[in-house]
């Protein structure tokens, strides 16, 4: 197997609960993977609302969850080693109904066995409904990686989520300063681009501010990957010892 292919990774990024910017995290993560070289699949399963399409429009799906050839066609990508990123950006509404079928036919397990990195990333508040499927989530998939993220600009974080997570911290998404929002609405711009600094028609400073907050972002991805990679050698000593 090549090198490239034992890189395929699938972050699955989602809430049970509405705008609490799942689709935002869902843009880093892909832009994330572009900027190490990788070649992207963003999957929207928001079929009434699509979003993170329009900022992925070559290399985006939209998804309806409830059609058998749509649930089909997104499994079999998922768990197809092709060196591939996915990012799956669940919307709210489709949130349960996607992590039911992902346990019945047991993809998680089906990824695993082909050597797909498997990152669930889901937004948190203090709302009871959020708590629960959180515990839900890492109680019916206890082999997979499901990361709480605190979006500090949106919602405050349940502090004792966050001191259970000894192994796994929670992924922190900084605030974004109001006057740069309406940069990064914009669907022909990319995060990539900011990382970069190739920001046309952008001030210098309001570029510099986005550059500093996209890499500290993707710096986050990468502690989050490697800590992954740590946890795996550990295991893999551990089962050797």
């Amino acid at each position: 197997m090549t090198s490239k292919a034992s890189r395929a990774a699938v972050y699955i990024v989602g809430a049970p609960r509405p705008r609490i910017g799942k689709t935002l995290l869902a843009r880093l993560a892909a832009d994330y993977a572009r900027t190490d070289g990788r070649q992207v699949s963003v999957f929207d399963i928001n079929p009434h609302d699509p979003v993170i399409s329009e900022y992925f429009p070559r290399s985006s799906r939209v998804i309806d969850i409830q059609q058998t050839a749509d649930q089909m066609a997104l499994f079999d990508a998922l768990v197809r080693n092709d060196g591939v990123t996915k990012v799956v950006d669940i919307g709210h509404m489709s949130f349960q109904r996607f992590f039911t079928l992902a346990e019945q036919i047991d993809a998680f397990t089906e990824m695993r066995r082909h050597r797909i990195e498997v990152i669930t990333l889901m937004l948190m508040d203090l709302h009871s409904t959020t708590r629960d499927a959180f515990a839900d989530l890492t109680a019916r998939f206890p082999d997979s990686l499901t990361v709480p993220v605190e979006n500090v600009a949106v919602a405050p974080f349940p502090r004792d989520i966050a001191d259970g997570q000894d192994t796994n911290p929670p992924f922190r998404l900084p605030p974004l300063h109001l006057g740069l929002r309406p940069f990064v609405a914009n669907p022909n711009r990319s995060f990539f681009d900011f990382h970069d600094g190739r920001a046309d028609g952008v001030a210098p400073a309001t570029a510099l501010k986005l550059q500093e907050w996209t890499r500290e972002v993707f710096l986050a991805f990468r502690e989050l990957e490697l800590g992954l990679l740590l946890r795996k050698l550990r295991s893999s000593l551990l089962k050797a010892s």
